[in-house]
């Protein structure tokens, strides 16, 4: 994989998008204050597969969200259906 190293300042947000992998490195400023905040969510598209499967299984509307897509007419088209998350 490829490193990229990104230096964020005092009032910069860094988005990272659902899956990618990361580091995190806090450096505190010339008070001596660090501070670092992260927001987790249930991501629309999901890859369901056993971890036995040693490459990405198909890209799915996420079974959390069944209800919002039949409202949308979202439904899915494949031979895979969305399963009850309750």
């Amino acid at each position: 994989l490829r490193t990229t190293v990104v230096t964020v300042h005092a009032g910069e947000t860094l988005y990272l998008p659902f899956g990618w992998w990361h580091q995190v490195r806090g450096r505190p400023g010339p008070e001596g204050l660090c501070c670092s905040a992260a927001s987790f969510y249930a991501p629309f598209f999901v890859r369901l597969q056993p971890k036995s499967m040693s490459f990405p299984g198909p890209l799915l509307p996420n079974p959390k969200y069944q209800e919002l897509c039949l409202k949308l007419g979202l439904d899915s088209d494949d031979e895979t259906p969305m399963q009850n998350s309750k």
